[in-house]
């Protein structure tokens, strides 16, 4: 039998081991507190986004990953957006490396692969942010409309993801975390392309957190509600508009559909992606997680 003493004397044991396997993969910088706040099982966040509407989720996200012991590397397309996010990374003295992307193109995400490996060596987490919006009935949706949602919001997914892969396999291991969203879970009137991009993200989730388990690869997504963000400024003038409301009704009435009584923040999706790349989420995979507030409950 053990005793009592020998339990803690194993469970201090077992920390000190989970804590210093984080700690070297990190190359943290204040190993003391970020390893009593949470362990990180990556090096190297990459954080991709199409900031046609501009996303404020990027930057708290590549911050969050900072705070935990990341180095990241900002794929977008507007440069100078990206220099920005990159800028406050570098604040929090980690390393940022700017690869300016079209995340719809295969060459420059073999490209974006390749400067980071040059870069840094390996890379451990993929965080797929990329994502637009645009609302229109179902008569009105034409084929430029879906097109362009679904090669943003879902097609790039899968091949930013597929552009990773080879090297996770090799490393053994990898965490790859998707920004879906409440609405890839429900159906609506007016924003079926989004509605089905989304749906996608949490189908191709599943798939790949299948296919890659026995590879050591981590595969799950995030599923925000109504978010403040320059994206929701869109989606609250268009869906306004449809529904004869003015973009400020529109947010009021669905911030009082909330159960939580208030809007999403970025920081609210930026928290849960950081839990979802640390080893606290280890033994998750496959998930797509409900950040909304309780707008869904299961």
């Amino acid at each position: 039998m053990i005793t009592l003493k020998q339990l803690r004397y194993l469970s201090a044991l077992a920390e000190h081991r989970h804590f210093g396997r984080a700690a070297d993969a990190c190359a943290i910088s204040q190993p003391a507190l970020s390893m009593q706040i949470r362990s990180l099982e990556t090096a190297l966040g990459v954080v991709l986004v199409e900031r046609r509407h501009g996303d404020v989720t990027l930057t708290q996200t590549g911050l969050e990953l900072a705070r935990m012991g990341a180095d990241i590397v900002v794929a977008e397309l507007d440069r100078a957006n990206a220099e920005d996010t990159a800028s406050e990374l570098r604040g929090l003295g980690r390393r940022a490396l700017v690869v300016q992307t079209d995340v719809t193109s295969r060459d420059d995400l073999r490209a974006m692969v390749e400067r980071t490996l040059a870069e840094f060596g390996r890379i451990d987490t993929l965080v797929n942010n990329a994502g637009i919006y645009r609302a229109a009935t179902t008569l009105d949706v034409t084929e430029e409309h879906w097109d362009a949602i679904m090669n943003i919001n879902a097609k790039a997914v899968f091949f930013a993801t597929q552009a990773v892969l080879p090297t996770m396999i090799a490393q053994k291991r990898g965490v790859i975390v998707s920004l879906a969203s409440m609405a890839g879970k429900i159906g609506s009137r007016a924003n079926l392309p989004y509605n089905a991009s989304k749906a996608a993200v949490i189908s191709m989730t599943k798939s790949l957190a299948l296919a890659h388990a026995a590879d050591g690869i981590r595969v799950n997504c995030v599923c925000p509600g109504f978010v403040e963000t320059d994206m929701w400024t869109a989606v609250a003038r268009e869906q306004g508009k449809l529904m004869g409301m003015s973009a400020e009704e529109f947010t009021r009435h669905r911030a009082s559909t909330v159960p939580l009584g208030r809007m999403e923040r970025a920081e609210d999706v930026a928290n849960v992606i950081g839990f979802l790349v640390s080893s606290k989420s280890g033994y998750m995979t496959g998930q797509a997680l409900s950040v909304d507030g309780g707008l869904l409950m299961h």
